[in-house]
């Protein structure tokens, strides 16, 4: 039984990385609308091509201040940063699904590996 619960395990965890990334995608001002900003679970996701990362980014032009989510090479922020030079005020790349959410989300995500976690020392343990 054991065996079984950790083979299946592993089986889910290859399943799921043979897929594509799913990265949430959006652009909006900050202070309009709140979904892209703050409420990523109701925007659009969107599958990377291989090699892609999900992005997360936060910039300011003509006093019009954007956060923009979606899929991009790992090394857009580079690109960006000398784009956009002192406008880009945040900016980070990530490589797991629908990973360019807010802090929130990430939070559920460690909330499902504790879980994880604590079933499968409940199995060896007792």
């Amino acid at each position: 039984m054991k065996t079984s619960v950790v083979f299946l395990v592993i089986f889910i965890q290859s399943i799921n990385q043979a897929y594509s990334l799913i990265c949430y995608q959006c652009h909006e001002e900050i202070g309009k609308n709140l979904a892209c900003e703050k409420n990523v679970l109701s925007v659009l996701t969107e599958s990377c091509t291989a090699n892609f990362a999900c992005i997360k980014y936060i910039s300011t032009e003509y006093n019009l201040t954007t956060v923009t989510r979606g899929c991009a090479p790992q090394s857009k922020c580079e690109e960006l940063k000398a784009q956009y030079n002192n406008a880009l005020e945040k900016c980070s790349t990530c490589k797991e699904d629908r990973c360019n959410s807010s802090i929130m989300s990430r939070s559920s995500i460690v909330l499902s590996l504790v879980t994880c976690a604590s079933l499968l020392f409940r199995i060896f343990y007792n």
